[in-house]
Parts: structure tokens; C-alpha cells; sequence
């Protein structure tokens, strides 16, 4: 019930309505004697809703009072300040503008903000508001950002844009791709530098040149990064160029160095020495100083830059590099610095004074294999037909020194050699050789002399005169940095230049690998006993070296020598095998009766061997009873001593 009003002794009053044309006296009384009565009103009763709360007082007073919960919807037209707390239990719905929190921290229970939730919601809405994100305002300096904009990469729209670093707070934390895979980063490349604008570091860097959607003839380049700039120091390098495989390109310090030099003039192919002024110059085999070849030409950068490499492989036109003119390369081939500065061949200079050098060998028609190799002074001319390796080297205990001759010894169940143990070798006290071991080689025999080479060097055991390896060359030419030993005249010593060395006797010991006999392989004379063996070594052309000599030796006999004035019954020819030529001298006189010169030793004893007789133009003559003429056989053309006769032996 609504409450009741009006004056206490009447609680019904009428205010009637006034005019301009009413009397002064009902003015009056309307408004002072009504408007009286009206003050006077007292509220008897209050009716209270859910939303406001309504009492009475005994005396008539009207309280009201807004309810803990207001059930009705409100609209304020003006501004609304409230100076506690405000708890929302429903939906909150700010249509404006601009909502301002001046609050320091808010909190939010959900797990998402949703940005953007309008129809008017689009990508060209978000582009042209500069993105959805969250700003930060800095007071001073550029406006912190994290937004998202409609940028198309790899097929997707949208990226996350800030416009400052993204650091994280922990040391083991980082940046975790999809199912901990591969993290991708969609650009031309990637920089890791030290944290500082003065720090260097890396760059990674993809070229845009090649085949798109493909990595065919693409380049990834390293960079050392600097403030100033980025240098390339390495390039992984793909495409048909390279065999259709990634190819490492390291620019400086391993295998190939960057070049700055003025109007270099230079082509690639061409092989490169340094001249004294420091600058690289296109080599020929003219002399040892211009065929010091450090490398060849494999990247043109341009006229005043270019690329060396001093040993790997290269890819590229070699057509102005050849001297044959040709355009591309013979595959398997190896090419030679020739008499023309810059320009090879597949054939190397034989003439007098120039250098034999092989520069690289050619792995395809349009790639090649620079190799090192040290080129040697041709002394005169020489026609080089093939080349072979001549030495090998081979682990196995010895004591053999530098010129010692050497064979092979067979052992089919293996041979083991040891030597005193305690020594600061561990793991070469012993060894055992299946198939057989290298020994030291005499003249002693045929079996003894079987050389298979010369040793040329020799790696110790430190400190213990036992060698684990060495050098055995087989033939060609040696020089060593120390003087050969050698037997000279009986005498042993040093060995002589130009002289025709053969293989010693009794130099081998036990003619075993670790004995310890220091008598030289080489002596400059011959063995002239029976049963030894003659076997060429070396012809020295320096004291430390000469030309190694493959020959195999022959057994020394008793036929092989020469026998002054053997007139008589020659019993010491009795016990020669049969098939000996003997060679003999005809005495300190030529007459008929001084001797035969030579002679067939048949199988049927003496009698009736043949021989050569230098005499008398005479046949059917008898010689000391021994021998008997059988014809002339060249008639000298003189008198006395006219021809050599066929003679035959009749006692």
C-alpha cells in the first residue's frame, strides 16, 4: 500500500488551482495557508521493492535505502563514481569508446582474452587499425608492441610482430617447436651474435639466386658478423655444378683463401704462384720460381678480387686454363704446367731446365682435384713414359738402417719376433707375422740374396734402437739426407759417387731382422767365390744416393773366371758342368802351341771338346798333343798368326 499523507489532524486536503484572473485573497491563501498545511504532511506508511528498501519511523520520517542486490536494469546518463569495491555477478557490457582501468594490476580468472570479438571483425579492419595485440606505452620512447598482422608466410596468414627483443627470464629456457621438432625460421637467414652491438658473431645466410621452390644452385653462406658488416668465411654450395651434391666451399684458411688484388687478370683454371712482391701470378715450368704453384684460380669475383685454392676439388670452365684450346677437360687426366704462363697440359715438359709439375687431375669434364705436389727440375732431357709407385712402407719390428738390403722371408705358420721386455715401448715388445717377415740380405747364397729392395728410412721406439717401421723402396732413384754406407776395396766406409755397387757378403748376421750387424750391404766389389752370388744395388750419383738397380744376381762358378797359360792336360775343367763356355788367354806369345782362347765344355769328359784357336793358316795341326785343327774359321789377313781355327780336343 502506498503510504498516506497529509496534515495530522486531516490527512485529506485539495490545493485548489489558481489563475491570473482569481482575487488576491485566493492567491494568498493557495499559496501560504495550503502550502503550510502541506509542510506539516507525515508519512504513515512505506512500500518496499527488490531493488529499493522503504521504512517508516514512529514520527513519520521516510527512509530509503538501495537493496544488496538491484534487480532492475539501470542507465546512468551521467558519470558514476564509486568509492569502494564494485562486484559484477553477471555479464558486464561497456558499450563505449574507450574503457580507462586506472588500476595497477588486474587480474582476470579466465584463461583466454578474446581481442576483436565484433561482426565488424575482419583482416583489412585489423591492417588498418595497425594490427591486434597489446601495446605498451613507455611514457618516453617508441610504443612497445606485440601484434598480429596479415603477413603471408609459407601459405599461412598472419604473423606475430613485435618491435623490440623477446628475451626469457631462465638460462636453460627456450624456444620449443612443434612435437620438439626442427624449429623453423622463415627468412633469408639467421644472426647469433654476443648480446652487444660490439660483440661479433655469425650470420646464415640463404641467396636468393637459383631455382625457386628448390635448394638447385642455392648458396647458404657463413658469415663472420661484425658491427661494420658480415664476411663470408664458408659456403655450402648444391646444383648440377657439383654432381647434384651439397659442396663446402671454405673461403679462407683450410683449403682456398680470398684474394684482393688490383686488376688481377687472372682466369679461372690458371695455376698461381707468389711472386716477391706478394701478388699472385699466372705459373709456368719455365723455372723453379715461377712453377712454385700455391694454387689455381677456382672463383672469379671480379677484377680486383678472386679466389685460390690450394688443394681439393673445383668446379668450372677450365677453356682459358688449357693450352690445347680445348673447352672442357679429359676426364682421369692429369694436367701439367707448360711452357706458356697460366696454361696446362696433358703432357709435361721434357726440355732441359724446365719443371715437371702436376698441377691438379681432372675428375670430370668441368671439375678437378688440385693436388700439392712439389714439381721436380728436369737436369736434361728425358722422355717419361709411365710412373709407378716404387716404395712402399711396412710395419714390422727391425733394426735395419738406411741402405740396408733386404729379402723376404716365408713362414706359413707364422714367425714372431720379441725383444728385451721392460723397454718404454709397450705394445711392440713382440709381434708375430703370419705370412712372414723382411730380413736383412748377403751374397752369401742364392736364397740369402734374393733382395727385394733398399730401406730408404726407419720410425723408432723411442729410446730403444728397434725400429716398428720402415721405408722399403724396390727401384727407381734415391737420395737421402745422409751418406750410404759401403764397402770400398775390402774397406768399409762411406759410399762414392759413380761407382756400380753390388750386394756384400757376410753383412747379415743371423740374417735376421732384428740382429744387430753393422757391415754395409753395398760393396764395389763383385763376390768371386763359388756359390756366391753377383747382385747389382745401386750406381751412386751422390754419396747418399744413385739409381736403385731391380736386376736379378747369378750365382758365381768356377767358368766365370779367366785362366792364363793352361797348356797341359787342364784337370781343373774335369769337374764343370757340362754346357760351359771357358774363357782363356793364349799365353805371353802367340804361336801354335801357346793355347786355345776358348772352348765348349760338352757332357762326355775332355776328349772331344771344341774350342777356338788363334794360329797358323794351317789345318790338321796338332797343339801340344791336346788339341787338333779343324778348318780355318776367319782368315786375319796376315802373314804368321793368319786365322782363327775350329779346334778339337783328341786327349
Amino acid at each position: 500500500m502506498a503510504a498516506s499523507t497529509g496534515p495530522a489532524e486531516n490527512n485529506t486536503i485539495s490545493i485548489q488551482q489558481v489563475e491570473l484572473g482569481d482575487t488576491f485573497n485566493l492567491w494568498k491563501d493557495v499559496t501560504n495557508t495550503a502550502t503550510y498545511k502541506i509542510n506539516k504532511l507525515k508519512v504513515y506508511d512505506a512500500s518496499t521493492t527488490s531493488s529499493i528498501a522503504a521504512s517508516v519511523s514512529t514520527g513519520g520520517t521516510l527512509s530509503l535505502d538501495l537493496a544488496d542486490n538491484v534487480n532492475k536494469g539501470l542507465t546512468f546518463q551521467q558519470p558514476v563514481s564509486f568509492s569502494s569495491g564494485v562486484t559484477f555477478n553477471g555479464n558486464v557490457t561497456f558499450n563505449s569508446g574507450m574503457v580507462t582501468l586506472n588500476a595497477n594490476i588486474v587480474t582476470i580468472d579466465d584463461y583466454n582474452i578474446v581481442l576483436g570479438d565484433t561482426a565488424a571483425a575482419n583482416d583489412t579492419n585489423i591492417n588498418t587499425a595497425g594490427g591486434g595485440g597489446i601495446l605498451l606505452n613507455r611514457g618516453s620512447g617508441a610504443t612497445a608492441e606485440w601484434l598480429w598482422q596479415t603477413t603471408q608466410v609459407h601459405g599461412i596468414t598472419g604473423v606475430w610482430r613485435s618491435n623490440t627483443h623477446i628475451g626469457f627470464s631462465g638460462a636453460t629456457n627456450g624456444i620449443y617447436p612443434h612435437s620438439g621438432g626442427s624449429l623453423r625460421v622463415h627468412g633469408s637467414g639467421v644472426q647469433i651474435d654476443g648480446g652487444s652491438t660490439s660483440d661479433h658473431g655469425v650470420l646464415f645466410n640463404l641467396t636468393n639466386t637459383g631455382v625457386a621452390g628448390t635448394t638447385s644452385n642455392r648458396t647458404i653462406e657463413f658469415s663472420r658478423y661484425s658491427p661494420t658488416g658480415a664476411t663470408v668465411f664458408m659456403e655450402v654450395l648444391n646444383g648440377t655444378t657439383y654432381g647434384a651434391q651439397p659442396f663446402v666451399n671454405i673461403r679462407n684458411g683450410a683449403n682456398r683463401k680470398r684474394v684482393a688484388q688490383t686488376a688481377h687478370g687472372l682466369s679461372f683454371g690458371t695455376p698461381v704462384y707468389v711472386n716477391s712482391g706478394g701478388n699472385y701470378i699466372s705459373a709456368d715450368c719455365n723455372s723453379e720460381s715461377t712453377a712454385e704453384v700455391v694454387g689455381v684460380i677456382s672463383n672469379l669475383v671480379d677484377a680486383n678480387n678472386f679466389e685460390v685454392t690450394f688443394i681439393g676439388e673445383i668446379f668450372g670452365n677450365f677453356s682459358n686454363a688449357l693450352l690445347s684450346g680445348a673447352s672442357t677437360l679429359t676426364t682421369g687426366s692429369v694436367y701439367y704446367l707448360s711452357t706458356s704462363a697460366g696454361k696446362l697440359n696433358l703432357t709435361p715438359s721434357k726440355a732441359s731446365g724446365t719443371v715437371h709439375k702436376a698441377v691438379f687431375v681432372a675428375t670430370s669434364t668441368t671439375s678437378a682435384l688440385v693436388i700439392p705436389f712439389t714439381g721436380g727440375l728436369l737436369a736434361e732431357d728425358v722422355i717419361i713414359t709411365t710412373a709407378s709407385t716404387v716404395g712402399r712402407s711396412v710395419a714390422q719390428l727391425n733394426k735395419f738402417r738406411i741402405g740396408d738390403a733386404v729379402r723376404w722371408i716365408a713362414g706359413s705358420a707364422g714367425l714372431s719376433y720379441a725383444y728385451a721386455l721392460g723397454l718404454p715401448a709397450p705394445g711392440f715388445t713382440s709381434a708375430t707375422y703370419a705370412d712372414g717377415i723382411y730380413v736383412k740380405a748377403q751374397a752369401n747364397s742364392a736364397t740369402e740374396a734374393e733382395v727385394v729392395g733398399i730401406v730408404t728410412d726407419v720410425t723408432e721406439i723411442a729410446s730403444t734402437k728397434v725400429n716398428f717401421k720402415f721405408t722399403l723402396t724396390t727401384d727407381g732413384y734415391y737420395t737421402g739426407a745422409v751418406g750410404l754406407s759401403a764397402t770400398n776395396s775390402g774397406v768399409p766406409g762411406n759410399a762414392v759417387a759413380g761407382v756400380q755397387y753390388f750386394l756384400n757378403v757376410d753383412c747379415a748376421g743371423n740374417t735376421q731382422a732384428l740382429d744387430n750387424n753393422s757391415a754395409p750391404s753395398f760393396t764395389n766389389t763383385p763376390p768371386t767365390t763359388v756359390g756366391q752370388v753377383r747382385k747389382p744395388l745401386m750406381f751412386t750419383t751422390t754419396t747418399q744416393g744413385g739409381h736403385i738397380i731391380s736386376y736379378r744376381g747369378d750365382v758365381y762358378n768356377a767358368a766365370q773366371s779367366s785362366f792364363a797359360g793352361y797348356v797341359g792336360a787342364l784337370p781343373e775343367f774335369a769337374d764343370l758342368p757340362a754346357g760351359s763356355i771357358v774363357m782363356g788367354t793364349t799365353g805371353s806369345t802367340l804361336s801354335p802351341n801357346t793355347g786355345v782362347t776358348l772352348y765348349y765344355h760338352n757332357s762326355g769328359g775332355l776328349s772331344g771338346e771344341y774350342g777356338i784357336y788363334l794360329g797358323a793358316s794351317t789345318t790338321g795341326v796338332t797343339i801340344n798333343g791336346i788339341w787338333r785343327t779343324r778348318g780355318r774359321a776367319i782368315d786375319r789377313g796376315t802373314t804368321g798368326l793368319t786365322a782363327y781355327h775350329l779346334c778339337q780336343r783328341i786327349s
